[in-house]
């Protein structure tokens, strides 16, 4: 019998993405959300944060694929090729990164999670909505920071690709016996049995280079450090041994373009892409760049956000927001690619000018 998906959050961004790509392939799909925007599936209108009415959906359900936000192990600091290891920080950045954290540490222990970063594409509420401001505002020029940091962003069809996969492959069984179906349980990572030849073949095969914008392309060289080396595979098999760390269930993974670029290069493509849709203000639009500093951008959002205290109006301009556009922070991808099966195959150029084309739709919509 082939699955039927209820899609929690159906209505919203990745959530209709997800919706859509089922439907694609031909599954049997429904959406649960708090407002119905569409009315291509069965709908269920619940709230998630209501006990009593998540009741309806639990009974029954044989996989659970739960979403957060890379954002839930960003502190502030610059986070530079970090795998899943990576620990929650002892002061979450608001409200909103803290209770996905208490999600996640309740829902990992029942199957696995995915962490993607800098979510964009068609439907975007976001990022595009803020850098139309900036874009309207002739404030295109501004800089905060040297532009020297990595980010990650995510096509929106990548991260719906991998919630699928996910979910089809969440019964898959280990490449392996799991350390608790031994006789004997093995009391240190020098006594687990080593890597079978079915483990050996994922974790060392060389993957295919990421070239959808950039070409990068990362050889496999195995260190002490690196999450797929021989002794922590033994290490995460003897921390959890009722499970493989090479298997989909109960694990959390990172997805990304996997393709890394400049804070503020992402800025300036949307931006580009802005000017074939307004061509006249196009025309008048500062090209130059004034660079400044991140220690005068976090003062200059400080004062705005003592005056959005004063005023009683929330701030657009803050320090997070400038600590954000100034940190390093990507993401290794390969166990995502290599246990789970993803490869991001829309690049950010390709899914910047699908964004701008259904915002570009929208708008004139609206205007008219």
């Amino acid at each position: 019998m082939r699955d039927i998906y209820l899609v929690i959050g159906g209505s919203g961004f990745v959530g209709r993405h997800i919706v859509q790509q089922l439907l694609a392939r031909g599954d049997t799909v429904s959406a649960l959300d708090i407002v119905q925007r569409h009315h291509d599936v069965p709908f269920y209108s619940a709230d998630i944060t209501d006990q009593e009415q998540q009741q309806a959906v639990e009974t029954g359900v044989r996989k659970l694929v739960f979403t957060s936000s890379a954002g839930v192990v960003f502190n502030g600091d610059d986070l530079i090729d970090v795998d899943e290891r990576t620990p929650f920080p002892e002061k979450p950045m608001d409200a909103y990164t803290e209770s996905k954290a208490k999600a996640e540490e309740a829902v990992l222990a029942a199957n696995g999670k995915k962490w993607p970063a800098g979510i964009f594409g068609p439907g975007d509420q976001q990022a595009m909505a803020g850098l139309y401001q900036v874009y309207e505002r002739g404030q295109t020029h501004f800089q905060i920071g040297d532009n020297t940091n990595l980010f990650d962003w995510t096509y929106v069809g990548n991260v719906a690709a991998a919630h699928l996969l996910a979910a089809d492959r969440l019964t898959d069984p280990p490449p392996a016996p799991v350390l608790a179906d031994l006789p004997e349980m093995p009391k240190s990572p020098e006594e687990v049995p080593p890597l079978t030849q079915a483990e050996d073949d994922l974790v060392q095969y060389a993957l295919p280079s990421i070239d959808i914008d950039t070409g990068a392309h990362r050889p496999v060289v195995r260190t002490r450090f690196d999450p797929l080396s021989d002794v922590n595979i033994a290490r995460t098999k003897l921390h959890a041994p009722s499970t493989s760390p090479l298997q989909v269930a109960g694990q959390a993974f990172f997805i990304t373009n996997g393709e890394p670029c400049y804070f503020w290069d992402f800025a300036r493509l949307v931006w580009h892409n802005l000017d074939g849709v307004f061509p006249e203000k196009a025309k008048t639009r500062k090209t130059g760049v004034w660079v400044l500093p991140k220690e005068v951008g976090m003062l200059a959002a400080a004062g705005a956000e003592w005056w959005g205290w004063l005023t009683g109006k929330d701030p657009t301009f803050t320090r997070f927001k400038v600590s954000f556009s100034c940190a390093r922070r990507w993401y290794n991808i390969e166990k995502a690619r290599r246990v789970l099966g993803y490869e991001p195959t829309v690049g950010i150029e390709e899914g910047v000018r699908l964004m701008v084309e259904a915002w570009k739709a929208q708008h004139f919509a609206q205007k008219r």
